[in-house]
């Protein structure tokens, strides 16, 4: 993987220099942000990918034991398995946490995708730390 140092020059190197442990679950992720969502720029930021619609949506990150999938305004995501838990402080961002590919639920990362991109599409800004999902119709 690319070191902080030196950036990945895009989110196809990025994805290539990862390990056979993180590579799948990666892998996985990106094609179901990009089939459900394929409007959205994809690039990389701080080093990993993520993507923006009017402002960022969504991005991953992988680590030598875990992939990371964090939403800009996960705490407004329906989560009725409380899978979105690890907050960022005082923003509304939240992260789930992979520690295998059997954990890569296609289907609720498909849900939390399109979830993200509605937020996003709304015109609604962006409410702070927060327990209750937006509820976008």
């Amino acid at each position: 993987m690319a070191s902080w140092n030196e950036p990945p020059v895009s989110v196809e190197a990025y994805v290539a220099s990862l390990s056979a442990f993180a590579r799948p679950m990666v892998e996985t992720i990106r094609k179901v942000i990009i089939s459900t969502a394929p409007d959205l720029e994809e690039a990389i930021r701080w080093n990993t990918p993520s993507y923006k619609g009017k402002l960022l949506v969504c991005g991953f990150a992988a680590f030598q034991k875990h992939v990371l999938l964090t939403f800009w305004r996960g705490a407004e995501l329906p989560d009725p398995k409380g899978l979105l838990t690890q907050g960022q402080g005082k923003t509304a961002m939240r992260t789930v946490k992979f520690t295998s590919p059997d954990q890569v639920n296609e289907k609720v990362i498909k849900a939390w995708v399109k979830a993200a991109v509605a937020l996003d599409r709304s015109g609604v800004a962006p409410r702070a730390r927060t327990s209750e999902p937006a509820v976008i119709v």
